[in-house]
C-alpha cells in the first residue's frame, strides 16, 4: 500500500523565511551552534535542502540572516523591557537578568562566530534604549554620559562573553560555585544604581 504523501504547504517567500529561521533558532537554542547545520534546518522544517539553500545560499548565509533574527528579537525585547523601566531597583536588576539569559541561549556563540567572520550589526547601538534611559535617569553630578556608556559597555561584554568563558573566568579567581552568577550580576545593578 503506498504512503499518503503530506500535502505539500504553500508560503510565501517571506514566511518561508521566517519559519527557516526559526528552526535554526530552535537548533541553537537546544544544541548550540554546531547543530545550525542546513540540512538540519531543513528536516525541522519538513522541506528540502535546496529550498534552505535557495533562501540563504549557504551555512554562513543562514548565519547571518539568524544573526540579524535574533539582534531584531534582542532589540524588540530591549525596548519592551525599557518601555516598562519603572525606575525601581529591582527593575534594573531584573533587566540584567533577562539579558544573561537570552546571551545563555546560545546567542553568545552565534555573535563570536558571527563576527569573527566579519558580520557587524549595522542598526543603532544594540543596548541604546537602556543607555537613553540610565543618561536621563542619572541624578548624580560627578557622572557623565559617556561614564555610563563605559559601564554599559563593559556589562554587555560580560553578558556576552559568560556564556563562552563565565566558568574559566571564575576558576581563574578561585570563585567555583554557580551562584556566583546570580550575585555577580547583583553587583552589577548595585554599582550601576549607586553611580548614578
Amino acid at each position: 500500500m503506498p504512503q499518503s504523501l503530506k500535502p505539500r504547504v504553500r508560503r510565501t517567500p517571506d514566511d518561508a523565511k521566517q519559519t527557516f529561521l526559526a528552526c535554526a533558532e530552535t537548533l541553537l537554542v537546544e544544541d548550540g551552534l554546531t547543530a545550525v547545520q542546513m540540512r538540519a534546518v531543513a528536516r525541522l522544517a519538513d522541506v528540502t535542502d535546496a529550498a534552505i539553500a535557495h533562501h540563504f545560499g549557504n551555512r554562513d548565509g543562514l548565519l547571518k540572516a539568524l544573526m540579524d533574527h535574533v539582534v531584531a528579537k534582542v532589540r524588540r525585547a530591549i525596548r519592551t523591557i525599557t518601555d516598562r523601566w519603572t525606575g525601581a531597583p529591582d527593575s534594573f536588576r531584573r533587566l540584567i537578568g533577562d539579558l544573561d539569559a537570552l546571551y545563555a541561549q546560545g546567542y553568545a556563540e552565534l555573535a563570536q562566530a558571527l563576527t569573527h567572520s566579519g558580520w557587524r550589526d549595522t542598526g543603532p547601538p544594540l543596548l541604546k534604549p537602556v543607555v537613553d534611559i540610565l543618561i536621563k535617569q542619572n541624578a548624580h553630578p560627578d557622572t557623565e554620559a559617556n561614564d555610563i556608556r563605559r559601564v554599559m559597555a563593559a556589562l554587555h561584554m560580560d553578558l556576552a562573553l559568560y556564556p563562552l568563558y563565565g566558568a574559566a573566568f571564575r576558576r581563574s579567581v578561585g570563585l567555583r560555585s554557580k551562584r556566583e552568577r546570580a550575585k555577580q550580576l547583583d553587583w552589577w545593578a548595585a554599582s550601576i544604581e549607586q553611580m548614578l
